[in-house]
């Protein structure tokens, strides 16, 4: 009986020292408890918004429209000028010469140093049977670009500013305040007058020769630095005489 009895106090004993053991490893903390991760939130840094939920998707901001550039001078000459040999191609595809291809017309790039300004917008032309030639858009009263001058040999300014030479055919020419025949005279010229033309406004379309019997060229004004005022183009010349000018006007 005395030896069970000692058993067991030994065997009580040693349960307390592993109870006491196990409190020291714990260090008497709890151990955390842990929040399922569906139902955590966070707060994004710097705003006291909480961010959305998972699978919940932010909507996307619309974009800012970029400001559209306004087309320049140059720009809308040639789209005028290869619209304009677009529709000459049409016609001459529609119905060309028995047993020879269509002869289409291409767009040359201007030169670097062209001015589209001052009213006037010069391109070389080539043909698909070589043909070359050249065509001259004016910007008319509402800043269309429209064909101005056909072909080859022309006695108009075509770069301005330019010096201009008078070519009335004998009689004085007209300097009037505005682009037009009915507007007030500021002074008249004679044959051989010489003034600086700086601007041009297109007030009579040319026309190329598929659509007309012949290359039929138009007609503007030129505006004159001094004396101030509008010219019309019949009664002015490049050169500085008016050789070319009587003849290809007498036509």
């Amino acid at each position: 009986m005395l030896t069970r009895g000692l058993f067991r106090t030994a065997l009580a004993g040693a349960a307390l020292l592993c109870l006491l053991w196990a409190v020291a490893c714990s260090g008497g903390e709890e151990a955390p408890s842990v929040t399922p991760a569906n139902q955590l939130t966070q707060t994004p840094v710097g705003s006291s918004t909480p961010a959305l939920e998972s699978g919940t998707v932010a909507p996307t901001p619309a974009p800012t429209p970029s400001p559209t550039a306004t087309p320049t001078n140059a720009q809308t000459a040639k789209a005028a000028a290869e619209k304009l040999l677009s529709d000459l191609n049409g016609v001459r595809c529609a119905t060309p010469p028995p047993g020879a291809p269509c002869n289409v017309l291409s767009l040359d790039e201007p030169a670097t140093d062209a001015d589209f300004d001052h009213g006037l917008a010069v391109f070389g032309v080539t043909g698909s049977q070589g043909e070359t030639l050249t065509i001259v858009l004016g910007r008319n009263q509402t800043a269309q670009w429209v064909l101005y001058l056909w072909g080859k040999q022309f006695y108009n300014a075509l770069k301005l500013p330019e010096t201009i030479t008078i070519c009335g055919f004998g009689a004085p020419t007209e300097v009037h305040t505005t682009a037009s025949a009915s507007a007030d005279v500021v002074t008249k010229l004679k044959d051989g007058d010489t003034a600086t033309a700086e601007q041009f406004v297109l007030t009579q379309s040319g026309a190329p020769p598929d659509t007309a019997p012949l290359a039929r060229q138009g007609y503007g004004w030129y505006h004159l630095a001094e004396p101030s005022g509008w010219v019309y183009s019949k009664y002015v010349a490049e050169a500085a005489d008016c050789t070319l000018h009587d003849q290809l006007e007498s036509r």
